[in-house]
This record gives C-alpha cells, sequence and structure tokens, in this order.
C-alpha cells in the first residue's frame, strides 16, 4: 500500500539493526513526484549524523513519519508529511557494510500506527 501523510507512521530499528556504514545512513521522504515534501519544521530526513535524534534506552531506533508533529521525546524522531498526501521513502547508506552490499541486510518495515 502506498504511504500517505493522512496516516501516522513508525520504523523501528532493533539496535542490532541500525546500520552502521562507512560514512552515514539517511532515510528521506518525498512526495507523490519525489521532491522533498515542503513544511514549515524544515525537516527532510533524519540519519546518524543527526544530533538531536533520540535513541530508545535500549539502544534501539524509533522514527516517526506523520503530518503532525509528535509530542514529546518523539519530536526528535520525526519527518513531517503532508496529510492527504501520498510519499515515498528512501533509505540511503554512503560507504554502506558488507550486508547492504551483498544484500543480506534487512530493513525494518514501515508501521502504521
Amino acid at each position: 500500500n502506498a504511504l500517505n501523510g493522512t496516516n501516522k507512521y513508525r520504523i523501528h530499528f532493533d539496535k542490532v539493526n541500525i546500520p552502521h556504514p562507512k560514512a552515514f545512513w539517511s532515510i528521506t521522504a518525498y512526495n507523490d513526484k519525489y521532491n522533498l515534501i515542503d513544511n514549515e519544521a524544515e525537516i527532510w530526513c533524519l540519519g546518524d549524523y543527526t544530533k538531536t535524534m533520540k535513541y530508545n534506552s535500549d539502544g534501539s531506533l524509533d522514527i516517526y513519519l506523520q503530518a503532525d508533529k509528535p509530542e514529546g521525546e518523539k519530536a526528535f524522531n520525526w519527518i513531517p508529511t503532508l496529510k492527504g498526501d501520498d510519499f515515498n521513502l528512501f533509505f540511503r547508506a554512503y560507504l554502506p557494510e558488507k550486508s547492504w552490499i551483498d544484500q543480506s541486510y534487512e530493513a525494518p518495515g514501515v508501521e502504521k500506527i
């Protein structure tokens, strides 16, 4: 199913599933025409270089995709979407680890919440 900004989503990385490329990783949201999603918060992506991102106490990581800014600490891990519009995600790893190259790495799914 298409991802749509009317819904709220979460991507959950277990501690052992967080990528560790030689450079960096990122998740970026694009609209249905593959342009960055225009938003007042001026947030288009999150990645390991995002200094404000909050990891869970067990070392796992949750990223939230939704139109409205989530409350509390979830806001640190938020990628805005547009209510009612379909969107796409790109998950990139720059200078990836071997598991990405041999395609044994399994990225977590996007969960509708």
